[in-house]
């Protein structure tokens, strides 16, 4: 599974073969990729030393604004329509591209989310807000 990530926090999930699909499609269609941006280094591990700017894998990696556009923009000379949302959201931002399957990256992903901006869960119940203490009403 591959989730596009826009600034505003929206996303898109597509299979990864949908998204391999597209990046040829795109190529195909005269799209001429910048590279990508590195994804973002953890704390206390080792960076990526040599980013070789690829969209295949998603490690996080950042497609920024004006690759994004043309991206979608190649999308659309296709005329497929599998490819219709992955179309829209590519000309509305740039993005990254990530990978949430836990047992490719243990503990990371949208699974933490909640303990970070005051969400909780409860058995039985759907997500509610928690107010954090000391925060504004």
């Amino acid at each position: 599974m591959v989730v596009l990530y826009h600034p505003n926090g929206r996303s898109l999930e597509l299979d990864q073969e949908l998204w391999r699909k597209a990046l040829e499609c795109a190529r195909g269609q005269g799209w001429r990729a910048t590279g990508t941006l590195a994804p973002p280094q953890t704390l206390g591990e080792r960076g990526v030393e040599r980013w070789d700017g690829g969209y295949e894998q998603p490690l996080g990696q950042e497609v920024v604004r004006e690759d994004a556009r043309r991206f979608g923009m190649a999308l659309g000379l296709a005329d497929r329509r599998e490819f219709d949302r992955l179309r829209e959201f590519s000309l509305e931002a740039g993005f990254i591209v990530c990978d949430v399957n836990p047992t490719r990256a243990p503990g990371a992903g949208l699974a933490q989310l909640g303990r970070y901006v005051g969400w909780r869960r409860e058995a039985g119940k759907g997500a509610t807000a928690k107010r954090r203490p000391g925060s504004e009403e």
